[in-house]
């Protein structure tokens, strides 16, 4: 055998081309669009939530659990815009394309969780 020779002859009867014969539902319209609404309501959270625990450190300087939680939030928020940069360049395969809906759930829901823990800490 010699070094040039590939060591797969494709063959011209081959079945199994590179198109997928199924739907491929990652590849929909109506997705990107859901897809840059949900984005653009995770981005609005994580301004306000931001704004309320800087705002929140600021009026008490003492507190250093306002930091603490918002350094936290922002660590997890910052997978999601490489999420969405793999998503895009098509690093990732179609399908992990719908891997951004939970994580975009769990900064909506803790982004209201720190909202709620940066006003529960004012009370006794």
């Amino acid at each position: 055998m010699a070094e040039s020779e590939p060591l797969y002859k494709k063959d011209s009867s081959d079945v199994g081309g590179s198109e997928p014969i199924y739907y491929d539902k990652a590849s929909h319209p109506i997705l990107k669009i859901v897809i840059i609404l949900v984005t653009i309501l995770v981005s609005l959270c994580v301004v306000v939530t931001v704004i309320l625990a800087s705002v929140q450190a600021g009026i008490e300087s003492g507190n250093k659990n306002y930091a603490l939680l918002l350094i936290s939030f922002l660590c997890t928020v910052q997978v999601y815009p490489f999420l969405l940069f793999f998503v895009k360049m098509e690093y990732l395969t179609k399908n992990c394309i719908f891997a951004i809906f939970p994580f975009a759930f769990i900064i909506f829901l803790e982004s209201i969780f720190t909202d709620i823990l940066v006003f529960s800490f004012n009370k006794p």
